[in-house]
């Protein structure tokens, strides 16, 4: 009997979100372990048309704006700010894929600090602080999306 792989990148896709969960949790214990915040946003990028992979995502991120005290949707929303008005530009720009995502990776930590700091003035919250360890998770994040993606 002929086995159906129909559902087989589903159960792919949900094995990577499980992971992505506990590393989540683990790495908001260890503060030297980067986020994955860039990754994420990789992962978004290529799969923005898999309805499917999104929801997970979109979970993934309401976890990640819960454990470091974000805005609630806003990473969500700046995802998809970012999707249409950096990625599309930039994707007409530079060709070679591979040399995209580390601007990619470091667009998505840059410019989600401004994006929560405009947001978090509009709404009068503190100000969030742009920390060193950043540029740390950035270098971390680039090297393994490179690899992953």
């Amino acid at each position: 009997m002929q086995r159906s792989i129909t559902y087989q990148t589903n159960i792919k896709h949900l094995f990577i979100f499980v992971f992505l969960l506990m590393y989540l949790s683990i790495s908001s214990n260890m503060l030297m372990l980067p986020p994955l915040f860039g990754v994420a946003f990789i992962y978004f990028i290529k799969n923005f048309e898999n309805r499917f992979v999104l929801f997970f995502i979109f979970i993934y991120l309401l976890f990640f704006e819960a454990l470091d005290d974000f805005i609630l949707f806003s990473s969500m929303l700046f995802f998809y700010i970012s999707y249409y008005l950096i990625y599309k530009n930039l994707s007409n720009i530079v060709v070679c894929y591979k040399c995209l995502i580390p601007i990619l990776v470091a667009w998505s930590y840059i410019g989600f600090f401004i994006f929560s700091n405009i947001l978090s003035y509009i709404l009068n919250i503190d100000l969030f602080e742009f920390q060193l360890i950043t540029i740390y998770f950035i270098l971390i994040e680039s090297l393994l999306a490179i690899i992953l993606f």
